[in-house]
């Protein structure tokens, strides 16, 4: 699979609205288009297979590689937005987070040390 797209939903008509968005757009449950596991916080759409997945972790969706949409609703309108923000990923060295491109930067630049 080559990436996604990744939702936060709000709440349970959040949800639907990103349902009903993503079934326009040709991406469906395994087998059906129908709006269902609305109470899950997050949701997954798979670029290469066109399905949809779900789950109600954050670190599941904080590590999931694909693009985070915002989506806003107004009446029978959706719009999706793709983020701008993008998420950086934190490593901790020592006890302290640090954004993980920092220090691999930081690090690209340290001489190596001789055995």
């Amino acid at each position: 699979m080559s990436g996604g797209m990744k939702f936060k939903c709000a709440s349970a008509e959040h949800s639907r609205v990103i349902q009903e968005w993503l079934f326009s757009q040709g991406y469906s449950w395994t087998g059906s288009k129908a709006v269902q596991n609305t109470e899950q916080r997050y949701l997954f759409a798979y670029h290469d297979d066109k399905y949809i997945t779900h789950d109600s972790s954050e670190h599941v969706f904080d590590r999931k590689p694909f693009v985070e949409q915002v989506v806003t609703t107004t009446t029978k309108t959706v719009l999706v937005v793709q983020s701008v923000v993008p998420k950086r990923e934190k490593v901790v060295v020592f006890g302290k987070t640090y954004y993980k491109d920092d220090v691999e930067a930081a690090l690209a630049h340290l001489p190596r040390a001789v055995l």
